[in-house]
């Protein structure tokens, strides 16, 4: 009787095209050091994925959600000069993991192209903060700038056909520009041009292309006086823009589908808040706590259930232990 429940309960799972998994993940030291946890996509069933003692931030998707790219950073031993962060890959369980950059430096924002076989992330192997690309396969390393010494080069993202990586970095007069490199780096164009005083970061492109997201923080001095998001068409037509001045700061944003956001944001004040991770519904202006904890919560990505596998690995030895009970 219970082997034909298992079957039975099987069949159905299998019938099913997705059920609820773990959409989110993100970064928290809600347990000590930094670790990658992942989520439902309204907050519940967090669970904790790494278990190492040195920090790991920035987790990313990959487009089947088989895989979390991220950034490790190294404990500085005392007689270590240069700081350490490498880029790392594992099943989206925590299994698996494997370190993709082999240079001394910071290898950093990791983002995956669209099929899946290359990784974009900045670096400072070879000097100053460049973009570079890494297969996957074969390891090969592929410089595509070269000319960002002392500027900051942020939140690079693929254009959704894979042709292209837009990027924030500086421009001749110093400000935050966002700039389109081809996925070779043979061509490198402004995509949208900077502001005095302002910084741009957290960019990505829509999943159809059509449009794109970024944080801007404006300062005057060293007086943060701004900070918004903006959403703009490919041309750079602004389509929307959510001030968060004197409410919150964004660390970070991403798409949650085209009508909702992913944001990464801690209270404007009192200072010294911990970031939490929001659900933000662009028609009704919500911003929802999805984590509302004591720790920090640090730059979150999410995923569609339709990229993630039917039934998760651990569901069905679950389900077998709760029918040997009945």
């Amino acid at each position: 009787m219970v082997l034909h429940k298992l079957i039975a309960t099987i069949v159905f799972l299998m019938s099913v095209s997705t059920i609820a998994s773990s959409k989110i993940v993100f970064t928290s030291n809600m347990e000590g050091n930094y670790e990658i946890y992942v989520m439902d996509d309204d907050g519940t069933n967090i669970e904790r994925i790494t278990h190492h003692p040195d920090n790991d931030f920035l987790p990313r998707w990959s487009p089947n959600g088989k895989q979390i790219a991220f950034e490790r950073e190294k404990i500085r031993q005392p007689n270590q000069n240069q700081q350490q962060f490498d880029i790392v890959l594992m099943n989206r369980d925590g299994s698996r993991q494997q370190q993709i950059t082999i240079h001394k430096g910071m290898h950093i924002q990791p983002q995956w192209s669209p099929d899946g076989k290359q990784i974009a992330f900045a670096s400072s192997w070879g000097g100053g903060m460049n973009l570079y690309t890494i297969d996957i396969e074969t390891r090969e390393v592929k410089q595509l700038t070269k000319k960002l010494n002392g500027g900051a080069l942020n939140m690079q993202d693929w254009s959704p056909d894979g042709k292209s990586i837009a990027y924030t970095g500086p421009s001749p007069q110093g400000w935050n520009t966002i700039y389109l490199t081809d996925a070779n780096g043979n061509t490198q164009r402004q995509l949208l041009p900077g502001k005095e005083g302002t910084y741009r970061y957290s960019f990505q492109w829509s999943s159809d292309g059509r449009k794109m997201l970024y944080c801007e923080a404006a300062y005057q001095g060293n007086d943060l006086i701004s900070n918004k998001i903006a959403i703009r068409n490919k041309n750079g037509f602004l389509q929307k823009e959510i001030d968060m001045s004197g409410k919150w700061f964004m660390h970070s944003v991403r798409w949650m589908g085209d009508r909702q956001l992913l944001i990464t944001a801690e209270a404007w004040a009192p200072p010294g808040l911990p970031p939490e991770i929001y659900h933000y519904t662009l028609a009704a202006d919500k911003l929802t706590n999805l984590t509302n904890l004591p720790s920090r919560e640090r730059l979150g990505d999410w995923i569609d259930d339709a990229a993630l596998a039917v039934i998760p690995v651990g569901k069905l030895t679950i389900l077998w232990s709760q029918l040997k009970k009945q």
